[in-house]
């Protein structure tokens, strides 16, 4: 028998290296929800950003489209 209980014998884990722990911080180190929320608001407002300058470029795109069509042909 292996155990009080009967059951299997615990499994032997190996220790973590340090490589380990520099390519898996997130098992080591605490949630942290102000860097979280900092990062979530960056985020954010890149997206905002990007999205501005697609419809910024847009109205520019229709602003030089409708000159060109005002155009009598032959110009």
């Amino acid at each position: 028998m292996s155990g009080a209980s009967g059951g299997p014998p615990p499994s032997i884990r190996p220790t973590s290296t340090l490589l380990f722990r520099v390519f898996n911080p997130e098992l080591y180190v605490g949630y942290n929800k102000y860097v979280a929320g900092i990062g979530t608001l960056i985020c954010g407002m890149a997206l905002f950003n990007v999205g501005m300058m697609k419809h910024e470029r847009d109205l520019e795109v229709k602003r030089e489209r409708e000159a060109n069509e005002a155009l009598p042909p032959g110009r």
